[in-house]
């Protein structure tokens, strides 16, 4: 059996389900924030796009961070 290929999603996405988790806690910040054992300023700041959002976050969503590393010059070296 073939495995699936991940799915990768932008920041943004992150942003938007951690909304819907919060959405899911009664819509109060505070609610998942005393969940997750963080501050609501975090939670706020992590929405706003000033924070990155913590290991116990993602975790959270159902999410783990990846870093991608592109290689620019291969279409160079296939020519």
């Amino acid at each position: 059996m073939r495995k699936a290929s991940p799915e990768y999603l932008s920041i943004e996405d992150v942003r938007k389900r951690i909304l819907y988790r919060i959405a899911d806690c009664g819509g109060k910040q505070m609610a998942l924030a005393a969940k997750l054992g963080v501050t609501q300023s975090f939670i706020s700041a992590v929405i706003a796009g000033k924070k990155k959002p913590s290991e116990k976050i993602l975790r959270e969503i159902g999410v783990r961070q990846v870093v991608l590393f592109e290689d620019v010059n291969s279409s160079d070296q296939n020519d």
